[in-house]
């Protein structure tokens, strides 16, 4: 009889340990569960960072460049073209949606150029000059030492602030799990408010074109205007670096200054004295960094 209750005790004993051991199991599975959820969720965050900011970047970005092929006129004057130009800008682009975007590979935006600096040089053009009847050169040495043309060289100075405009950009390897992934192309385009500056200064030439360097240059004239400018381009980003071209067109009225040379007659630089339409065209390379 005490072995069969022995026997008995034990059994019972055994299904309570046996019981509790399925409990204890039960519990752990439902643990590394909830733990496997968890992680699920944070490695879909760090996913989306990845797209976020490796993929398809901050959207800030800085740029430098090169004026390639530069000009401007008025109507009552030649065309003047660029021999030298460069530029800084600096802007944001915001693109939507903030996920993958569609497809994966293309979102669309606005881009922000909250300040763009330029400044042109352009090739020299001549003006023949008329002189007064009282100091006009006599037909003796005096033909020596007055000048024939003054050979002009304009500088322009654009800066332009808080440019607006739509941006599309696509990047068709983001699925990659390597450096192609934040391979990206950036399609864009401005309207940017702009004030410009042209500035004068005259080298005074003789008939055949050549310096005359016993007479002094003459003083530098400013001109200043509000100019309406628009700018579109491309740009291929690899990473925080990118290249590309820009395209841009434009046009302001400006006061139409008078330049003294004496003892030449006083003359309008431009047009007649009124204000007048002056253009802007360029092409532009340049190099950008985003952070």
């Amino acid at each position: 009889m005490k072995k069969i209750l022995t026997v008995l005790f034990c059994f019972i004993a055994s299904g309570f340990v046996a019981s509790a051991r399925d409990y204890s199991s039960a519990s752990r599975l439902d643990s590394i569960d909830r733990e496997l959820a968890d992680a699920y969720q944070r490695l879909d965050a760090l996913d989306a960072d990845y797209y976020r900011d490796y993929v398809w970047g901050r959207g800030r970005y800085s740029s430098i460049g090169f004026v390639l092929l530069g000009n401007t006129d008025s109507r009552a004057r030649p065309r003047e073209y660029s021999s030298f130009g460069f530029f800084l800008n600096q802007g944001t682009t915001y693109l939507f949606p903030r996920g993958k975007g569609f497809a994966s590979f293309i979102k669309v935006g606005v881009d922000v150029r909250w300040v763009d600096l330029e400044i042109t040089r352009y090739d020299p053009i001549e003006r023949p000059l008329t002189f007064s009847s009282a100091k006009a050169p006599s037909s003796g040495s005096g033909l020596t030492r007055y000048p024939s043309e003054l050979k002009f060289r304009r500088l322009a100075f654009l800066a332009g602030a808080f440019g607006f405009g739509p941006a599309v950009t696509i990047a068709p390897f983001s699925w990659a799990d390597n450096g192609l992934a934040s391979l990206k192309l950036n399609l864009y385009a401005h309207y940017q408010p702009t004030f410009g500056l042209c500035t004068y200064r005259a080298t005074p030439c003789d008939s055949n074109g050549e310096t005359l360097k016993n007479l002094s240059r003459g003083s530098r004239v400013n001109e200043i205007a509000y100019v309406h400018l628009v700018d579109f381009g491309v740009r291929v980003q690899w990473s925080r670096f990118s290249i590309g071209f820009e395209g841009r067109r434009g046009f302001g009225r400006f006061p139409d200054a008078t330049y003294r040379w004496r003892p030449a007659d006083p003359f309008p630089l431009n047009n007649d004295g009124t204000p007048y339409r002056r253009t802007f065209a360029s092409t532009r390379l340049f190099f950008s960094c985003s952070f």
